[in-house]
């Protein structure tokens, strides 16, 4: 990607983490902006990220279920019907999450640039790390040492 490109994408990024944080502290707390609300955005993400990850196995059986009619593109109208709305869900619930997310990190003053350059970093240690197994919902960590 084109740094111009970058530049306004994580600009538009921040555009939308401010008028979040604008409308969550307007909302919920008389328009104050106090750090100690992110610990309470954070265990609210937990939740919303369960009903997202609700959402996937949703549609993920769904697609598993019609994995043959989907290989030889005959599914019903219906199904296809069913199948998008499971996957708008998906979105919607991934939505809440990112808006959560980055309302939390604007309660301890962190910008999109600064949680992009850390997510940057935190890739190349990624991918210099050992990684397990799958547990039995397919989690995989990194190997401690």
């Amino acid at each position: 990607m084109e740094k111009v490109s970058l530049l306004k994408s994580l600009g538009a990024l921040q555009a939308l983490q401010d008028n979040i944080h604008a409308w969550s502290d307007k909302q919920f707390d008389n328009g104050q902006n106090r750090p100690n609300r992110s610990i309470s955005i954070s265990h609210h993400l937990q939740k919303e990220s369960k009903e997202l990850t609700e959402a996937l196995e949703k549609f993920i059986n769904k697609i598993e279920a019609l994995k043959d009619d989907i290989i030889n593109d005959e599914l019903h109208e219906f199904e296809s019907e069913e199948l998008g709305e499971l996957r708008k869900n998906c979105i919607k619930e991934a939505a809440d999450c990112f808006m959560l997310l980055l309302d939390s990190m604007a309660h301890i003053n962190c910008s999109v640039w600064t949680l992009a350059c850390a997510t940057e970093i935190k890739l190349e240690e990624n991918k210099k790390r050992k990684w397990g197994k799958p547990d039995e919902n397919g989690v995989v960590e990194h190997i401690r040492e």
